[in-house]
């Protein structure tokens, strides 16, 4: 069942009625619940329930409520959660897509109702809404009334107040989140982390891959001489008095070795910890403390995350702080004239009021106070006697943080980077005061805090900072086939046939083509590579094929760097009633293709599904047509040989197996599917097949390893006309580089990279265990499956019975390592190589191919390649396919437990039963550039957060190792990242 379904099913274990939408609206008025309503939050977003209803579920990113009667199972319930993917929630026959719903303040949500009944008396009623955009860390916001064995009507005023009163933001408006009781309120910054030493005095905010992190701190009301850690600071460092967050604080600066962060110019780590001076209402302290790299301290991310942070955001602010609450040595009572000091990291500028005889001046949208007796104007003004002269002025250029950076607050918080020029010093804006761009103060003649300029630059104004532009309504487009909302980043264009949102970065693109705009010959179609089979694809509560292929041109921009990106097509598998197409096409940067901006610009379309829609099949229509117009081919049967002939002839006649190890279900009278051999199952003579795309063979890629030449076709009877209702493909065919592809089972998630230009797969079995490949000139044949040992064989018993198998003949080659053995010998004029691997639930999974002993030096290579692909680990040392073909990530296995590590994914370890999908996940994604990442628990390292399943390439000896790998890795795990840590083992 449906993840989500599952949580509603059991957490309460109540029975639900029906549901019905007609009274769903498709407008909310927002509307401040009643007084006496419960108030509560997730993440910032505040929800209202009536007087009586109890929180029942309490987790990181979800909460529920009911307000029924337990004893008779019956009532209403409410419930909030935030997920990185909703649709793979919603997808399903059981969830009905009912349109879109927006608030007056211009959000947008999608509404899906669902009805199920997953066992006998329990029935589960349910209403929806999911935000069109990620509202909270990356996160969309679902919001549900659940019905349980009362119908969802009965309490529809109730649930309408509390769709209502969500604090649900506007567009563009961040959500802020309280912490430490209130203590602070903040926004997360996208991909950033929580974590806490102590739940009451501290939250530990990590940015991703980032070189530091930010710490909010409070703490109780303790006797003197007490030692708090949080308020450490070296003796020898004086306390400098500051305006932090708005309120009075001390700022204490200095520099360590790092022990966790690097950033490759072996800079000292940078500790800036802020002391507010005025202690909360209970007299409890509370500080801020930014440590890392300099770089993160200029980080975009780290100043908006400062910016928008409050301290004592309801104004519970008491009595000035005592000795006993402030760090050792802390002036106390520091006045507030003494602010504006340079601390060597950071110049206050403190605010200033103009003196009557000054006068007010203009540049902009900027304005500030002089004295009368300065002279100048339009932006250029000198001091009375000439000795300092200030300039501002407006540039589009950002600025670029130095190896040393320093910076400049005004009285209004905004940041400027300082650097040194001749005479003087430079100050830009870290981000952009207007539509004109970045304001430069430069002062020549003296520095930022000279006497006289100092307070000039304290009656600065910049223009206030305008919101964010709500987003647009919804637009119909492809004659109301789909509404879209444009997400912010992106730019729409609409054509006859298509709809594109464009990342404004040049990062990539996504578009909901239809008819010309997908089929020959000028439509996306053509760019399938030839032969690539489409994998299935859901969403949108259809059936999706998805193909891929590697970008020829530089069409995309990576941080504006010139990149070729990836395409993908996934194109339904259903036709309007005209026979027209529809398919989602995107492309970019593999951070683009990878990431979650795709997945909100999908999530941006809303379907208006027609009535009379038809099963089809585009791909292979165009394909048809396009061969109808092609010449006919002239028959084999003249030139070809009498004896190949009636050799091919016998094999088509022989009637295939109805066994086939494929889905056959184990027993005790048959042997273990990890027994199962390839050899014995394809003694029949080779069937000759024709190279993909021609009749006659074409040459490999000349990346690829050398291959045998197909012999001469023969005539073959047509293949059988195309069912009306073709079998659902399910795996996976990914294109990779230099002719290569990767392939996954749908079922069990088993995959393997192999030369797709030289192997052709066989349909699917009914069963969907796994795949057979043949080779277009019949020589050579794999296949790949998964099965579980049904029979509990202990792998002992596996390896005798493989041995043991008159059809492989004497195994000249044995590796055994703990689940997990291959096999390898000489059948006849073949050399046979198998692998086998089992885990922990008993999953085996079969990799075994057979090719010529004639052409063992050609397929030496591309079998060690496949085989290190499939599954976890290598065992073959013979040598790689090409240098194309392989990226120098992959390296021999590094026996190191401490140094630099790979960081590719890191996943919350609970709940448990995720951890296999993760995996699967993790691996896939590596296949494309032959990565077999090691995995385990973040608490098995020393320098890993708890909680966490980690998965690594490493350790290296060095950075610079381990950086080269990093570059590699990336083209596959975008987000990943170089850690100094030590593996613990078991």
């Amino acid at each position: 069942m449906n993840r989500l379904l599952l949580s509603l099913a059991f957490l309460l274990s109540f029975a639900a009625a029906p549901f019905s939408a007609a009274l769903a609206q498709s407008h909310i008025a927002q509307t401040p619940a009643p007084a006496n309503w419960g108030q509560t939050d997730l993440s910032g977003i505040q929800v209202f329930t009536p007087p009586g209803w109890k929180e029942v579920e309490r987790r990181d990113d979800v909460v529920t409520f009911f307000g029924g009667d337990v004893a008779t199972r019956s009532g209403p319930g409410f419930t909030l959660r935030l997920e990185i993917d909703p649709m793979q929630m919603l997808k399903g026959d059981d969830f009905q897509d009912l349109g879109v719903v927006t608030f007056d303040n211009g959000a947008l949500f999608h509404r899906y109702g669902v009805s199920v009944t997953p066992e006998a008396g329990l029935t589960i009623a349910g209403e929806f809404l999911v935000s069109s955009v990620p509202l909270v860390n990356g996160k969309f916001l679902m919001a549900g009334a659940l019905g349980y064995n009362v119908s969802l009507e009965e309490s529809r005023a109730v649930f309408d107040m509390t769709f209502a009163a969500l604090g649900i933001p506007a567009p563009g408006v961040a959500v802020l989140q309280t912490a430490l009781n209130g203590a602070f309120d903040y926004v997360m910054p996208e991909g950033w982390e929580t974590g806490s030493y102590d739940d009451a005095e501290a939250l530990i905010l990590d940015q991703d891959g980032g070189q530091g992190k930010v710490t909010l701190m409070r703490f109780a009301v303790d006797g003197a001489g007490s030692y708090r850690s949080g308020l450490y600071h070296p003796d020898d460092i004086t306390a400098v008095p500051v305006m932090f967050l708005g309120h009075p604080a001390l700022s204490y600066e200095w520099k360590v070795t790092s022990k966790h962060y690097s950033d490759g110019r072996d800079s000292l780590e940078l500790r800036r910890l802020f002391v507010f001076e005025t202690c909360l209402a209970n007299g409890d302290t509370g500080a801020v403390e930014v440590t890392g790299m300099p770089d993160f301290h200029t980080n975009g991310p780290v100043m908006r995350l400062l910016d928008q942070m409050v301290f004592a955001p309801d104004g519970a602010l008491g009595a000035p702080c005592r000795a006993n609450d402030l760090p050792d040595g802390a002036p106390l009572a520091a006045p507030l004239k003494g602010r504006p000091n340079a601390s060597g990291f950071t110049l206050w500028i403190a605010p200033h009021t103009a003196e009557d005889s000054w006068r007010n001046e203009v540049m902009g949208n900027v304005s500030l106070n002089l004295p009368e007796s300065w002279t100048g104007a339009d932006g250029v003004w000198m001091s009375s006697r000439g000795e300092y002269q200030l300039t501002l002025f407006q540039t589009h250029d950002a600025p670029v943080p130095l190896t040393e950076p320093a910076e400049l607050r005004l009285p209004d918080g905004t940041r400027f980077f300082l650097s040194t020029i001749p005479d003087g010093t430079r100050a830009v804006s870290a981000a952009p005061i207007d539509a004109e761009g970045y304001l430069v103060i430069e002062v020549t003649g003296s520095q930022m805090d000279g006497v006289g300029v100092v307070d000039v630059l304290g009656t600065i104004r910049l223009p206030a900072i305008t919101p964010a532009t709500a987003q647009s309504g919804p637009q119909t487009v492809l004659e109301d086939l789909a509404t879209v909302v444009v997400p912010q980043g992106f730019d729409l264009t609409v054509t006859e046939n298509s709809a594109t949102l464009t990342a404004q970065d040049g990062r990539g693109f996504l578009a909901l083509a239809r008819g010309a705009d997908l089929l020959p010959p000028e439509g996306w179609i053509i760019h399938i590579p030839e032969g690539q089979h489409g994998s299935y694809a859901a969403g949108n509560m259809r059936d999706w094929s998805e193909y891929g292929w590697k970008g020829t041109t530089p069409d995309f921009k990576d941080d504006g760097a010139p990149d070729k990106g990836w395409y993908f097509l996934n194109i339904l598998r259903e036709c309007l009633a005209n026979g027209e197409p529809i398919a989602f096409v995107w492309g970019g940067t593999s951070r683009f293709t990878g990431g979650e901006t795709l997945l909100q610009a999908r999530n941006a379309f809303t379907f208006n599904w027609p009535d009379g829609m038809i099963a089809c099949d585009p791909v292979v229509e165009a394909a048809s047509l396009a061969t109808s117009d092609q010449p006919e081919a002239p028959s084999a049967e003249a030139s070809a040989p009498v004896e190949d002939s009636i050799d091919a002839a016998a094999a088509l006649a022989e009637p295939e197996a109805a066994d086939d190890w494929l889905g056959k279900v184990p027993s005790a009278a048959l042997p273990s599917p990890a027994t199962e051999s390839l050899a014995g199952r394809w003694q029949e003579p080779p069937q000759t097949i024709a190279p993909m795309g021609n009749s006659a063979a074409e040459p490999l890629d000349a990346t690829q390893p050398e291959m045998p030449g197909a012999p001469v076709a023969t005539d073959l009877p047509p293949a059988p006309p195309a069912s009306a209702n073709p079998a659902v493909d399910r795996d996976r065919f990914t294109p990779l580089d230099g002719g290569y592809s990767t392939y996954q089972n749908d079922r069990y998630g088993t995959f393997i990279s192999y030369p797709s230009t030289y192997f052709q797969s066989e349909p699917a079995p009914d069963s969907g265990d796994g795949r057979r490949f043949a080779s277009v000139d019949g020589t050579a044949r794999f296949y790949v499956f998964a099965q579980y040992n049904a029979l509990g064989q202990s792998q002992a018993e596996q390896i005798a019975q493989d041995k043991a198998d008159p059809a492989r003949g004497h195994a000249s080659y044995e590796r055994v390592g703990a689940g997990w053995y291959v096999l390898s010998g000489i059948t006849g004029d073949d050399i046979y190589y198998r692998r086998v691997i089992e885990d922990m639930n008993g999953l085996i999974q079969v990799f075994e191919i057979t090719y010529p002993l004639a052409k063992k030096a050609d397929f030496d290579k591309v079998v060690a390649y496949m085989a290190d692909s499939f599954g976890p680990g290598s065992d073959m040392t013979s040598g790689l396919p090409s240098e194309n073909a392989l990226t120098s990530a992959q390296q021999d296995p590094v026996s190191l437990n401490i140094g630099w590590w790979v960081v590719v994914g890191t996943f919350p370890a609970e709940p448990s039963q995720r951890q296999t999908a993760d995996f699967v996940s993790i691996q896939s994604l590596g296949a494309r550039c032959n990565l077999v990442p090691f995995n385990d628990l973040s608490g098995k390292f020393q320098g890993f957060k708890p909680g966490f399943n980690v998965f690594v390439l490493g350790a290296y000896d060095s950075k610079a190792k381990a950086t080269e790998v990093l570059q590699e890795a990336q083209a596959c795990y975008p987000d990943a990242y170089v850690k100094y840590a030590e593996y613990l083992g078991e």
